[in-house]
């Protein structure tokens, strides 16, 4: 198994950003992170802008990601942010 690295919230949001041009697939190949875990970062960044919880399943597939360890701000979300 690889080594698991941490991405700050600016690199996740930079990564986003860059999926919305090119796609979540060549954004994360570009991020060095797997297709799947932009999709996480993407959900959990539509939760925080709706204002609504997280819905069960994935509190439950992912418990720590919901008990502030590794999630998305949506304060430090710049819509100008990009991997330029």
């Amino acid at each position: 198994m690889g080594k698991k690295r941490h991405f700050t919230q600016k690199q996740q949001l930079d990564i986003l950003e860059s999926a919305k041009d090119v796609g979540i697939k060549k954004a994360a190949g570009l991020g060095a992170v797997h297709y799947l875990t932009v999709y996480q970062w993407q959900r959990r960044l539509k939760v925080l802008r709706n204002g609504s919880s997280p819905t069960k399943l994935e509190k439950n597939r992912f418990p720590y990601k919901w008990q502030g360890h590794g999630t998305i701000d949506e304060n430090h979300f710049d819509s100008s942010t990009s991997l330029e």
